[in-house]
């Protein structure tokens, strides 16, 4: 006969990797895989996942790999409702710094894991581990559920600021944080149509739809100045070309809401017929006060026969990485 021991490991909020303690590992005898992995388990309102791992240190090392996979897998199980919840987005990312103040709350926002997730079994097996995870769909939709109103209370200051008559940098200060709460939710509602098969849905509503809009408008409105910090003035028209097809709208008379102050320092590599152009460029962004609020540096290379054509694809490529980074110090103003 087999031994084995039932281990039940809670997760209130998510299922990614979890320091599991020691527990008494199901032994089997010589190389016997458990029947549970062959055939793992159906039940009405449960969905499960088998994971496995090799025992490279210790059992319970193994443990935690074996578990997480099979976490992987009960993920994987679950029917994916093919339904678009970004129409949100393409209604307001009609520019390409949206967009990429877009990107900047998705990568910031960790990907959300479905919660109540346990490890039912595990049993070893020569030099492999096993574990078997299992989700209650009901309880599991009741904490998503949760977790939706708990978005929902912490967006309710946001609706309520008056913040018109405040300048351009200072409304988005007092707004901007509500953007990761909005893909949190938007996240929870992937979720719960996933669980529910499309039987249930918690989309944005209308007036926090309208907050999210309003944030993505002011954004767009921000103003930038390029300025120089040395007497190379040679590629400013170069990088403001750039900087503009990056979304980033640069005006060239009366005050701007940001100035990007810059400085690059060149060096040239010759390899055969191409030369290289290396750039290391310092930035510094300021509000209309002349307050610093970033400091930023980026270092790049383009390669061409032609070195005029070097120099513009490596300014090319700063205003495109500087584009990303003034994306994220918007998204996080303090």
């Amino acid at each position: 006969m087999v031994s084995m021991r039932v281990i039940f490991i809670p997760l209130l909020l998510v299922i990614a990797a979890c320091n599991v303690t020691t527990p008494m590992i199901a032994e089997a005898e010589a190389s016997a895989v458990p029947e549970w992995v062959m055939n793992p388990p159906q039940k009405a309102g449960f969905v499960f996942g088998v994971g496995s791992a090799e025992i490279y240190t210790t059992d319970g090392e193994a443990l935690d790999r074996a578990a997480a996979n099979a976490r992987k897998n009960l993920a994987s199980n679950i029917r994916v409702v093919v339904q678009s919840t970004d129409t949100i987005r393409t209604s307001i990312n009609d520019g390409a710094l949206t967009e990429s103040i877009n990107l900047a709350v998705r990568s910031e926002v960790p990907e959300l894991e479905l919660p109540g997730v346990t490890i039912e079994k595990n049993q070893k097996s020569g030099r492999t581990l096993y574990a078997l995870a299992v989700l209650d769909r009901e309880k599991a939709l009741s904490g998503l559920r949760t977790q939706v109103d708990s978005v929902k209370q912490q967006l309710t200051p946001f609706l309520s600021r008056n913040v018109d008559s405040l300048p351009p940098l200072d409304r988005l200060r007092q707004l901007v944080p509500a953007l990761k709460l909005f893909e949190q939710w938007r996240q929870l509602d992937g979720k719960i149509r996933d669980l529910s098969e499309g039987l249930a849905a918690y989309p944005i509503e209308p007036e926090h739809e309208k907050l999210e809009q309003k944030i993505y408008k002011d954004i767009n409105k921000i103003s930038f100045k390029v300025m120089l910090t040395d007497k190379d003035t040679s590629l400013r028209s170069g990088l403001v070309q750039a900087l503009t097809q990056n979304g980033i709208s640069v005006t060239e008379q009366g005050q701007a809401d940001i100035t990007l102050k810059y400085k690059v320092d060149w060096s040239d590599l010759f390899r055969g017929d191409r030369v290289f152009a290396v750039a290391i460029a310092n930035v510094s962004l300021t509000d209309s006060t002349g307050k610093v609020f970033a400091e930023l540096r980026q270092k790049t290379k383009a390669g061409s026969t032609n070195y005029n054509y070097a120099r513009q694809k490596a300014m090319e490529k700063l205003a495109e990485q500087f584009s990303k980074d003034i994306s994220e110090q918007l998204l996080n103003l303090k």
